[in-house]
């Protein structure tokens, strides 16, 4: 980080005095290191853009370097604009984080800054010679549009691109052009520019490729209309040189030279002897130089630099067009809350202010004036109040703290010396006459304990004032350290503050100021620019628009843009006087009144949209009983300021919010605040401070500079805006628990998140895609939403939902009294704008109650829509639920959805759709709003059935058009309309209506690219690029994958950019394989989460949370799961079914995609929707027998298309009532739904007669007789396993009667058919309609019928089996998954005395758990009070996995068992109203079930507490619930103990009890879910939705299965590693080498074979003993020096195993097996004494000890070791040994790799001596030849070869190099280059013709 030191005040600043106003002109004969021509005047003249170039000859590798120091000082010093930088020196590929350019220059305030170097060059050298770099601070940096470099990326030049008046850009450039260089170094600029070249086969001479390439640059922006101001070190005559021709071509001037053209020209590098410039400084003739010349050597910068700093100042006003204004900085804050004793400080000043100013009192006593409404004085005595507590805050914020900004970094030891310093300055000024403050003295005696100041003599205090200083500038050596003491002070404060120890505060602090360091240099790097707003474009009267730069002109092209804006809706329909005159701008009026309490009448002449908006405003009746209070307290109003964060900006008219949070932690002030807030609120009073409010005017876009697409952010007045926040809050909270907000609304609700309001959109489409209906959607934007509401729509609809109308009357009054000032780059406007003849409308962005109004406001709108019948109506098919909605809708994001009956005519249904636009259109211009249609669009999926599959059709096959009215609302246009393969982005996702993700996963290529181009440039830390991998680039991925069904190859061609930049920035060979790239850190993977799985884990999230749920969500995804198990037509779950054989059945949609991830990663997903059952006596399920039958594939699905037509899924759906054979109507493809059917069915297409003939031989294939030509079954069917008379069955017979019944669904009367007499018998009677009966014969039966014209035939029919089952005990009303819960359950009288008390509302309940050795149990009683007489006693084992188990999931095993039995006591005795008690020692599991708004999937014990909730939520009993304290009886006796406590106690004995009953013989088990959808890994379920342990599983069998075949480990041991343990190591390692493990254990650690592979290298030979390497063989290496390593790595890990008291047996397990596999002996059979040990070394044989060095430990050594531990009675566990165990073993790998990378570089290694031997050779043979080598690049062979072969490896290197391409380049130019010299010669050899 560059430090500023500011320069020393002195009489003279670099030879000029301060303040002078004239300019020097330097003498001819000065000497030439003095200062030339003009000089710099100080301070810098109004209306002067000063430009500074100098070579500064490097920069030093340390930023805090003493010439740094001097470079930043140099900026600051002389007022530069823009500073130009030449031989930077460094090589930033190789330098660190810390001094990279950016955190060089950071320090500079305001600066805009690019710097290039040479990128090709391969040195490892921190130093790089060459480098250009431009710094452009002050007002003129918020001009820079952009930057850039030389492209080719050498670092010759770097410009910035400015903004100029009227369209005119200034470039501003910076270059540095090599030095001839005769000489063989290689890492001059010159040899580095010339490799580079010859590289690219370029064989121009570097010095003049840079004026070449310059020149084609600069030619190329001239023609843009550029003005140039170049600064060059051109290492040439700057006034003869070719560089000052080609610049002269261009059309640029010397600047200098221009100026001072009779001055003798002297030189700006001192090694120049004959006065020659070689910088200079050219720009455009246009551009108006005011001054010009050099500094002297040495001046500013000193040290190693021979180059002068030249200058140039030019004219504003032919620079930019104007002079911009000093950019405002914002003023640093005082009041900071990281410190405690800084906020208390405030507090106690600011208390003290308000009692003497009696503040409080006067609150209270206006205050009580409220209810009886406030007159004139009680308002000025507000304001007079409001006032004085603004004035106190301000007073109390000077006091709170002292601002120390200083370069040196603040202590108290720094506080005192420079307090001392201070002091004998003011008394050397006071001992000279001068006044001084005698005050201010003795302040400083007081600091700095020198009591005796005054005595002492002018001597003496100077002599002291110079000790002072020395001591203060050794201090200033030591000031980080001391700093660093001094911030313990603040740790403690915050530890005593927070109530935690100062150990915690200092890890909580370093990681928050780690991670805030971290985040910002990562969004600088790799996120988007932030855009600044130096100027607006905005339109003129005549309708052409201009470019405003200065402040006043900006300032009024803003306030015009704002009343434009906020008087958008003066043309809108309720905005007109006729309904103004009667409800009032702000709903003051009896009119507002009149349409709350639904007697509005409107005027004949009102819009029909606004008369249905307004006939939607009544005030539900539920309001009307339950409003909203008006009162705030102190505590909610703490609590709201608690959750606020102190950076949010307000209006600067008020306190600040740091000041109202600061203030909220004291109770005095909060309570006087909180009265402060109340007042309005209650009143309806508008105080004059809360209308002045400031416009900050912000970018939609990036560089955006239009006005009219500037977004306005109001900043409101802090108190006012808490106001606001509080009624949004309220009145959405009243809403919400009244439910009066549709459930289309998503945006400002909690659980109502954006994702899932796009999914909800992708779930429609899937029900469209499955049921083939014509549907249409049409997306719209709201015009500038917030600020179209008009203020008496938005006050109405606030009061329907309970606000009070004084608390509306205070925030609208407030807001139609505005004074807008407006912020921009230039500070706050002195001037203010408003409207008061039509009040400015909109609540503005800002408004805390924003989000909350427009869903008031958008509901009106909405239930419109649904008054209509307009929307998408669903029915489940399945369970028939019925369900519809409108819309999605999120904030003012808004997609219309309708869809029509499958008979309905499709121009209808677009006729339907328009209406559908232009209801909600309307709607949405009454309350002030309008639609932009050219941001709308819309689509209509329409389906056809072609050749056996269904087809989306196009917009040519299916014409129309929708339209709506513009925003004036004069005229129609017509909607844009959209293919349903094209997507548009909804809330972040693009989403096409045909279900592809092509454009979604091109958007997501390009972020992937983008982000990986700035991590490559960005030179993060590993630390940096882990964070922006993990935290930016994967977030800003994961968002739409809720949504998304993209597959695995498209995940993994978005991760291939990603990866390929991201591990090699990690440290990490980007070809690693990618199954442990993204193996789990658990299986020793690297961890980074893969794309595909993680969008399969985050939609299992969302079945979860919304499986039975009723949102839109949970039904969309009900309907979905139900259309699909009717599409595949197989039993149980579809999730369960084969994906692989099944999937092919199955239209594309959201949950076909999850089913086969689930399948694909193991893991089940189990929703407890019904399933398909037989329903007959030998009945099967048509799909499995033909898929039995050897039909797949095609042929399944043909057969499926059939069996969909026919409407059937079982044999029994297709046979006849008597079950013999197939009903002939399925035979020949007719539908069976007249017989009935329980599913309601969705269109299918008849599919073709080949398919027909297929379906019949499959049929009598797999199903009927083969010796007949009838369709008679093989195996007749049976009775019916199911009641009769279900309504879903339509025919039945009565044998008695002899007749036929045929139930009507629309009358529920049953149509009689009578026998029809025949002279002959019939197989199948006929019958004819006799008459009606409203009920069934007792022994009818069902049966099937062919319907004729008069009559139907009779097909038979069989009986029902089906008995309904009696429940008469409590038992047996507890339904099969909840029988656990009761496992132990007396329950006396079957529970009558409790079902008696729970309707007499005594009834109580409590429970208590008892969990050991990852086994629960809990007990319960139920009874009635206290009275112990027939109580229900119970206990039950907690179900789940031992992993799963734990105290808190045993309690709520307890409430489970309660919860369930009062269901069941409520069933059996048909209680519908009751009361009960429930009482538990867990306060957490109490909250969890009974207090907490809703359960989400991740919440730990979710399965259980879900279903507690759900059965709570439908029980008609009320419940409350009562904390017990726990273990009381430990304290207090028994009898002593209140009831709750003694039932308690008796609770945990018998939890207790039963745990030593059951844990013995209770096996793991998992009952079934009975509300939402459960996860399950094999037999495992799991309690929550936990993603870490999904990623695992769904990960775990590719990289298990990779190391079990690298590591030769047998497929039955690799489970039974202890994983866990290597995870837990792994956790401890810091994260360079946590990346470094993967790596190593993958085999792709940079040995000899992985840089041999990837072309690093020749060769794979070790660097210690030449043999080839693998990462084996590090291990193993035999050199001398591994040897050693390995055996002090042994000795080590021996010691430890001895301290930490390792089983000895182990212990010598360890160290011999380790030593024998390096030394490759077959280790000896075990003979050790522990029992077990012998066996387990066995198996651990049979792994591998190479592996057991990686970490591959099995899981009983930790058993073993705890055995020994238990043994000796010590408290450490096995488990914690083994995790340390692989730390340590990683270590020697680790060690051995470190000694083999230090040996690799040492230069007298094998390694290094065969790689300079082999340099050798190559020099050698390159001398053998110099023949072919042009004659000036002979220069290279100067030296001899036994010099060049003492050289470094990287000097040889790019010898060779250098020479190889001269010698290219020799070979290219061979032909023209012997032309010319034979033209040479015959020139010379030519003789001289005779003149005449």
């Amino acid at each position: 980080m560059l430090v500023i030191d500011p320069p020393r005040q002195s009489t003279r600043r670099h030879g000029v005095l301060r303040g002078q106003s004239q300019t020097f002109r330097a003498n001819p004969g000065s000497t030439s290191s003095s200062t030339w021509a003009d000089r710099l005047q100080l301070p810098k003249p109004d209306l002067i853009f000063r430009y500074i170039f100098q070579n500064i000859q490097g920069l030093p590798v340390n930023p805090r370097g003493y010439k740094h120091q001097q470079i930043g000082t140099a900026f600051k010093a002389t007022e530069a604009d823009a500073f130009g930088m030449a031989e930077l020196n460094l090589n930033f590929k190789q330098l660190g984080p810390a001094s990279q350019w950016y955190e060089r220059f950071k320090g500079l305030r305001r600066n805009h800054s690019i710097h290039a170097y040479n990128k090709h060059d391969s040195s490892d050298s921190n130093v790089l010679y060459g480098g250009t770099a431009l710094i452009c601070m002050g007002s003129c940096s918020h001009r820079a549009l952009r930057s850039g470099e030389d492209p080719s990326g050498l670092g010759r030049w770097v410009w910035t691109l400015f903004a100029g008046r009227n369209g005119t850009k200034l470039r501003i450039l910076s270059g540095y052009r090599p030095n001839p260089d005769s000489s063989d170094s290689t890492g001059s600029v010159y040899s580095q520019h010339e490799r580079h070249l010859r590289s690219r086969k370029d064989d121009r001479n570097p010095r003049r490729a840079f004026v070449a390439d310059l020149k084609a640059a600069l030619e190329t922006w001239a023609s843009e209309g550029n003005l140039f101001i170049i600064g060059l070190d051109a290492n040439d005559n700057v006034r003869t040189g070719d560089v000052n021709a080609m610049l002269r071509s261009i059309g640029l001037v010397d600047i200098h030279h221009s100026r001072h053209p009779h001055l003798p020209t002297v030189s700006t590098c001192n090694k120049n002897t004959q006065s020659i410039p070689v910088d200079g400084i050219w720009a455009s003739p246009s551009l108006e130089c005011q001054a010009a010349g050099y500094y002297g050597y040495g001046e500013l910068i000193m040290g190693k630099t021979d180059h002068r700093m030249i200058w140039a100042d030019f004219s504003y006003e032919s620079v930019f067009g104007f002079k911009p204004p000093d950019p405002v900085y914002k003023a640093p804050q005082r009041l900071t809350l990281q410190d405690p004793r800084v906020w208390k400080r405030y507090n106690k000043v600011l208390r003290k202010e308000h009692y003497r100013l009696r503040l409080n009192l006067r609150a209270y006593d206006l205050q009580a004036a409220v209810p009886s409404g406030l007159q004139l004085h009680h308002c000025q005595e507000y304001e007079k109040i409001a006032h004085l507590d603004d004035c106190s805050r301000k007073h109390a914020a000077k006091k709170c703290r002292k601002l120390r900004m200083g370069a040196v970094p603040f202590s108290d030891s720094i506080k005192i010396i420079r307090g001392e310093i201070d002091m004998w300055d003011l008394l050397e000024r006071k001992k000279n006459g001068t006044r001084a403050s005698g005050k201010k003295i003795r302040r400083l005696m007081h600091l700095t304990g020198v009591w005796t100041a005054f005595q002492e003599t002018p001597e003496s205090i100077t002599i002291k004032r110079r000790a002072a200083m020395s001591k203060y500038k050794g201090l200033k050596k030591n000031a980080s350290k001391l700093r660093e003491a001094f911030g313990k002070k603040l740790i403690k404060a915050r530890a005593k503050d927070r109530n935690t120890t100062v150990e915690v505060q200092e890890k909580q602090l370093k990681q928050a100021f780690g991670q805030r360091a971290m985040a910002q240099r990562v969004k600088r790097l790799t996120g988007t620019p932030r855009a600044t707003m130096g100027y607006v474009n905005a339109p003129m009267e005549d309708g052409t628009r201009n470019d405003y730069y200065d402040r006043t002109s900006i300032e009024l092209a803003c306030k015009e843009e704002g009343t434009r804006r906020f008087s958008q809706t003066n043309n809108t329909p309720l905005l007109q006087q006729d309904f103004v005159q009667r409800v009032g701008y702000h709903a003051e009026l009896s009119g507002a009144d009149e349409i709350l309490a639904g007697t509005f009448i409107p005027s004949p002449d009102m819009d029909p949209y606004a008369i249905q908006f307004i006939t939607q405003l009544k005030t539900p009746t539920v309001v009307q009983d339950q409003p909203l209070s008006k009162a705030i307290s102190t505590e909610s109003y703490r609590a709201s300021w608690s959750k606020m964060k102190a950076n949010t900006s307000s209006s600067p008219a008020g306190p600040s919010f740091v000041d109202y949070i600061a203030g909220s932690r004291d109770s005095q002030i909060a309570d006087f605040d909180a009265t402060m807030a109340n007042i309005p609120y209650a009143s309806g009073y508008t105080p004059h401070a809360w209308t002045q409010m400031t416009d900050v005017l912000i970018p939609k876009k990036s560089h955006s500079s239009l006005v009219e697409k500037l977004r306005i952010i109001v900043l409101f007045h802090a108190l006012f805006n808490m106001n606001n926040k509080r009624v949004g809050r309220e009145m959405v909270a009243n809403a919400e628990r009244l439910n009066l907000i549709p459930w289309e609304v998503y945006g400002g609700r909690k659980r109502h998140r954006a994702i899932e309001c796009a999914t909800n959109k992708v779930l429609t489409m899937d029900v469209a895609r499955l049921e083939h209906r014509t549907s249409a959607v049409c997306s719209n934007d709201a015009k500038s939403c917030y600020d179209r509401i008009l203020h008496a729509i938005a006050s109405i609809c606030m009061r329907r939902m309970g606000v009070a109308q004084e608390t509306c009357k205070m925030m609208f009054g407030t807001l139609a009294q505005v004074n807008h000032y407006v912020r921009t780059n230039f500070g706050d406007s002195d001037t203010s704008y408003a409207c008061f003849e039509i009040p400015f409308q909109g609540v503005y962005q800002g408004n805390g109650a924003g989000p909350g109004i427009w869903m008031l406001v958008s509901i009106p709108i909405i239930n419109m829509l649904k008054a209509q019948g307009f929307g998408f109506k669903i029915i489940n098919s399945m369970s028939k639920e019925t369900f519809s909605f409108v819309c999605y809708a999120f904030v003012d994001d808004t997609d219309l959805v309708h869809s029509s009956p499958p008979d309905f005519d499709i121009i209808d249904m677009m006729n339907e759709m328009q209406e559908v636009v232009d209801t909600w259109e309307g709607g949405l211009r009454a309350s002030g709003g309008a639609l932009v249609p050219s941001k709308s669009y819309w689509y209509l999926i329409h389906f056809k059935f072609e050749n056996n599959k269904w087809k989306y059709a196009s917009i040519d096959e299916t014409p129309g058009n929708l339209s709506i009215r513009d925003v004036s609302g004069t005229e129609r246009v017509i909607l844009e309309r959209l293919e349903v393969h094209e997507a548009r982005e909804t809330l972040g996702v693009f989403i096409a209506m045909d279900g592809n993700h092509k454009t979604q996963t091109e958007e997501f290529l390009q972020i992937a690219h983008r982000w990986a181009d700035r991590v490559r440039s960005g030179r993060l830390t590993h630390a940096e690029v882990w964070f922006s991998l993990n935290y930016c680039i994967l977030k800003s991925l994961e968002y739409p994958l809720m949504s998304t069904s993209r597959s695995q190859a498209q995940c993994e061609s978005i991760m291939v950019p990603i990866l390929d930049a991201a591990l090699p920035a990690l440290g990490v060979n980007r070809h690693l394989t990618r199954t442990v790239v993204h193996g789990p850190k658990k299986y020793q993977g690297l961890g980074i989460p893969e794309l595909w799985t993680t969008q399969g884990i985050l939609k299992i999230w969302l079945a979860l949370a919304h499986g039975d749920a009723n949102t839109i969500t949970g039904c969309a995804l009900r309907a979905v799961l139900a259309l699909h198990t009717i599409e595949l037509g197989l039993p149980g779950s579809m999730l369960r079914q084969n994906f692989k054989r099944f999937s092919h059945l199955a239209t594309p949609s959201w949950l076909k995609h999850l089913w086969g991830f689930c399948q694909e990663r193991n893991i089940i997903l189990e929703p407890p929707t019904p399933t398909i059952a037989l329903l007959r006596e030998h009945d099967e399920f048509l799909m499995l027998k033909f898929d039995a039958y050897g039909y797949h594939t095609e042929d399944l699905f043909q057969l499926n298309l059939c069996r969909l037509w026919c409407h059937a899924v079982r044999l029994s759906d297709i046979t006849t009532g008597d079950g013999l054979r197939i009903h002939p109507f399925a035979w020949h493809g007719d539908s069976m739904d007249d017989a009935g059917s329980e599913f309601e069915w969705p269109i299918h297409g008849c599919p073709t007669p080949k398919c027909w003939t297929l379906w019949q031989n499959a049929l009598r294939h797999c199903f009927l007789t083969l010796q007949t030509p009838q369709q008679i079954l093989r195996l007749p069917l049976g009775r019916w396993l199911v009641p009769t008379d279900q309504p879903e069955w339509h025919w039945f017979y009565s044998p008695s009667q002899d007749r036929v019944y045929h139930r009507q669904p629309d009358t529920a009367q049953f149509e009689c058919y009578s026998i029809l007499a025949s002279r002959r018998r019939l197989r199948s009677p006929k019958y004819i309609p006799s008459s009606t009966s409203a009920t069934l014969p007792s022994d009818a039966k069902r049966t099937t019928v062919s319907e004729q014209q008069t009559f139907v035939w009779c097909q038979g029919s069989r009986p029902s089996i089906y008995q309904a089952s009696s429940r008469t005990s409590v038992q047996e009303y507890v339904s099969e998954n909840d029988r656990w819960t009761i496992r132990s359950l007396d329950c006396p009288s079957n529970g009558a005395l409790i079902a008696r008390a729970l309707i007499q509302g005594t009834a109580i309940a409590i429970c208590d758990g008892s969990y050991k050795d990852q086994f629960g149990t809990a007990g319960f009683v139920l009874q009635n009070g206290f009275s112990r007489e027939s109580r229900i006693l119970g206990a039950n084992v907690t179900p789940g996995h031992p992993d799963d188990q734990n105290p808190y999931r045993s309690e709520i095993g307890g409430m489970a068992a309660i919860v369930v039995v009062v269901e069941a006591l409520t069933l059996l005795y048909d209680i519908q109203s009751g009361t009960i008690e429930l009482g538990c020692d867990c306060e957490s599991g109490l909250t969890a079930v009974f207090e907490h708004e809703y359960d989400t999937p991740s919440q730990p014990h979710h399965d259980l507490i879900h279903d507690i909730r759900k059965k709570i939520a439908d029980s008609p009993i009320t419940w409350k619930f009562r904390h017990v304290r726990g273990h009381q009886d430990k304290h207090i006796q028994f009898q002593h103990l209140d009831s709750w406590s003694q039932l308690n106690v008796e609770m945990d004995s018998l939890a207790k009890s039963y745990w030593n009953e059951m844990q013995p013989i209770t096996q793991p088990f998992y009952p079934r879910n009975n509300f939402g959808w459960s996860i399950w890994i094999k037999d495992r379920k799991l309690s929550n939705w936990d993603r870490s342990a999904l990623y695992n599983h769904a990960m775990s069998h590719d990289i298990l299965d990779h190391w079990s075949q690298r590591r030769h480990i047998p497929g039955n041991k690799i489970h039974s590693i202890d994983w866990e343990a290597s995870e837990a190591a792994s956790k401890r390692l810091g994260l360079n080498r946590s990346l470094w493990i993967p790596k190593w254990l993958a085999g792709f650690a940079p040995v000899g074979k992985v840089l041999q592979r990837f072309k690093y290298q020749e060769h794979a030979e070790c660097p210690r003993c030449t043999s080839f390497e693998d990462t084996a063989h590090v291990l193993i290496c035999p050199a001398p020096r591994a040897n050693a390593q390995w055996e002090a790595s042994i000795s080590k890990i021996e010691l430890w195993l001895r301290k930490s008291e390792t089983l000895p047996d182990l212990r010598r397990a360890i160290v011999s097996r380790l030593r024998s596999w390096r030394s490759h002996e077959e280790p000896q059979v075990p003979s050790y004494h522990w029992p077990g040990v012998n066996d387990l070394i066995q198996d651990q044989d049979q792994i591998g000890w190479r592996a057991f060095m990686e970490g591959c430990i099995l899981k009983n050594w930790a058993a073993k070791q705890q055995e020994y531990y238990t043994w000796l009675q010590r408290r450490n566990t096995g488990k914690r040994w083994t995790i340390t165990l692989i730390k340590k073993l990683w270590d020697i790998s680790w060690d051995m790799w470190e000694q083999r990378n230090d040996e690799s570089k040492h230069p007298e290694s094998p390694a290094s001596l065969r790689e300079h031997a082999r340099l050798d050779a190559l020099i050698a043979i390159e001398y053998e030849d110099l023949l072919t080598l042009a004659i000036k690049d002979r220069r290279w062979f100067r030296r001899s070869k036994e010099a060049i072969c003492t050289e470094t490896v990287d000097y040889k290197t790019q010898w060779l190099e250098s020479v190889g391409f001269a010698r290219a380049r020799f070979a290219r130019r061979q032909p023209t280059y012997l032309q010319a010299q034979r033209a040479a010669m015959h020139a010379f050899l030519r003789p001289t013709l005779p003149t005449e």
